[in-house]
């Protein structure tokens, strides 16, 4: 291996997103020469790999880190550095989201756009003091999207801001489709009220959109023509007008990057969620909402309203899908120095 060019990439195994993050870089620095290894869970790889691709040059090993919210509170945090081989071949080492790599690579780069720490609630107060230390002894270089990166990443860690982990840059008309997306994400907090309002939706008259693309395992046993299984892929997304979600940043990437407007429905527990729909408010790109009818009244209205749709292009036209291509240059850079 070239130890110059060579990388190992960890993907936090806690939803789905941490996993597209690393994926798209993975790909795109495989395409510009690197030596490429990726560790991350098999379940998103196999589901991701469908619709962004997986470079055959990637050595891949799938990995877990055991995540959860749950651990954070009752302490014990799976010690998943210990599963790692050893990490001292690599030029470059990149952790999604996971400081607890910086216990064999003092050096490595994180990434993302959060800390656990900061917005898990009823954290154990030792992990959020392990967590602290290693910020404050190592105060690592770390790489998120401008566009949602906490004030704590600014504090603590030397951040280099991009732009949001497109797939690929806008080349599309932001405004043509007129279809619908329904998707809870993968943490499962507010799987069932999704569920439950979807299946009360399927009963109700046609509505203004050609297509309502929903979370697979939301869809009811027997749905109306114009309610579909959601393909993620990018037909799907560049065919939507509107979308409502739970604001994970990758599922709000891909609805950004089709000319969505978003109309975000997430659990008031969790400090990330009501983070990223306050941002997404504030840029003017969407609206939080706090009942489910309220995000689907609010989308119909959307929809039959062109003016509405005139400027929410305008405002996509200032957000940056380049954060792959920015982030690729980083590692560059920092190899070189």
């Amino acid at each position: 291996m070239n130890r110059n060019k060579s990388i190992a990439i960890i993907a936090c195994d806690h939803g789905f997103g941490h996993t597209r993050r690393c994926l798209l870089v993975a790909n795109k620095l495989a395409e510009t020469g690197w030596h490429v290894h990726l560790f991350a869970p098999k379940k998103a790889v196999d589901k991701l790999a469908k619709t962004i691709g997986l470079n055959e040059k990637i050595n891949l090993t799938y990995f877990s880190t055991l995540t959860s919210v749950e651990k954070f509170r009752k302490g014990n945090i799976y010690n998943w550095v210990m599963d790692l081989p050893p990490m001292d071949e690599y030029s470059l080492v990149v952790s999604d989201n996971l400081p607890e790599i910086l216990k064999v690579r003092s050096d490595a780069i994180l990434s993302g756009s959060f800390l656990w720490h900061k917005v898990v609630d009823g954290i154990d107060p030792s992990v959020y003091e392990y967590m602290e230390n290693l910020f404050k002894t190592h105060k690592p270089k770390m790489i998120a999207s401008s566009l949602f990166a906490s004030q704590e990443l600014y504090d603590l860690t030397n951040l280099y801001p991009v732009g949001l982990y497109a797939a690929e840059p806008v080349k599309h008309d932001p405004a043509q489709g007129d279809d619908l997306l329904i998707s809870c994400g993968m943490s499962g907090e507010i799987e069932d009220e999704y569920r439950e309002f979807v299946e009360k939706i399927s009963f109700e008259e046609t509505p203004p959109f050609s297509n309502v693309w929903v979370e697979p395992r939301l869809i009811p046993e027997s749905p109306p023509g114009w309610m579909k299984p959601a393909t993620y892929d990018k037909e799907m997304y560049k065919n939507l007008v509107a979308a409502i979600i739970r604001p994970g940043v990758g599922t709000v990437t891909d609805c950004l990057w089709g000319g969505a407007r978003l109309f975000l429905y997430c659990e008031s527990s969790n400090k990330e969620m009501i983070n990223n729909a306050k941002i997404i408010e504030n840029n003017c790109l969407g609206m939080q909402c706090f009942k489910m009818i309220e995000a689907y009244n609010n989308a119909i209205i959307y929809c039959r309203n062109r003016t509405m749709i005139r400027r929410n292009k305008k405002r996509l036209e200032r957000i940056s899908f380049y954060g792959v291509y920015e982030a690729v240059e980083i590692y560059e850079l920092i190899t070189h120095n």
